[in-house]
């Protein structure tokens, strides 16, 4: 495995993308050409941590897409910092395309993330659309800034949907507690919190606190998906 993934700005960059669940996606406008159109748009991420989103036919970003494909999602580090320009935030610039039935992994991922999403196709014509990474920019900070390519940001996940689904299920019906444990450093200690395991990866876990996104990144990156229980132990073990 190329070593450029695991550079300090690749990890962080991925971090980010992983740690947030929002972003601003620019289009090419159909109705005003030559100008950007953006739109807030959640996203979840695929095998190879591409960005996931589920939109409409009736859209206007959308029909952009459909008439051009090229897009960016920006994402922004959430904190409470005043000044929104000292936040970490990335730019993935790419090709925005509809999935095939052959990526039907990116579906249960996206809505495990966002259950309520399921509705939607009750009523309107949605679809799943993948962003695949031409160039990314991540900006750490002042001064802090960087180009990211394809090979640096995109690394496998260990875990395929069935056994990525099985390892969320477990935790989330026999080891709420360990859950817990996991975000105290995050200081959601209020037990009457709702606390939920929406995904793994090679790179950490996801938890959702009442409204809240936790990212939990392990020390090192998985080699395999049979890694999960003695790393979630561990995991555990450390926040006693």
């Amino acid at each position: 495995m190329s070593e450029a993934k695991f550079t300090l700005k690749a990890k962080n960059a991925r971090a980010l993308l992983k740690a947030e669940k929002d972003g601003v996606l620019s289009t090419h406008s159909l109705d005003v050409p030559g100008y950007p159109f953006g739109s807030v748009t959640p996203y979840a991420l695929d095998k190879l941590g591409r960005p996931i989103i589920l939109i409409s036919n009736l859209a206007q970003h959308t029909q952009n897409i459909n008439e051009n494909g090229k897009v960016s999602l920006t994402i922004v580090a959430s904190t409470l910092a005043r000044d929104v320009q000292a936040n970490a935030r990335l730019t993935f610039l790419g090709d925005a395309r509809k999935i095939t039935e052959d990526e039907a992994d990116a579906k249960e991922r996206y809505l495990r993330k966002f259950p309520h999403a399921k509705r939607y196709f009750e009523a309107h014509d949605f679809f799943f659309y993948v962003v695949e990474l031409k160039r990314a920019r991540y900006i750490e900070g002042f001064g802090k800034i960087w180009w990211v390519e394809p090979e640096e940001m995109e690394l496998e996940n260990v875990f395929d949907a069935a056994s990525e689904a099985r390892v969320v299920d477990h935790m989330n019906d026999d080891h709420r507690e360990s859950l817990v444990k996991y975000c105290r450093e995050y200081n959601f200690k209020n037990p009457t919190e709702e606390y939920s395991m929406t995904g793994i990866d090679t790179e950490g876990i996801d938890i959702v606190v009442g409204t809240q996104n936790v990212r939990i990144r392990f020390e090192k990156p998985l080699d395999d998906a049979s890694q999960a229980r003695e790393v979630l132990v561990a995991l555990a073990r450390k926040e006693d």
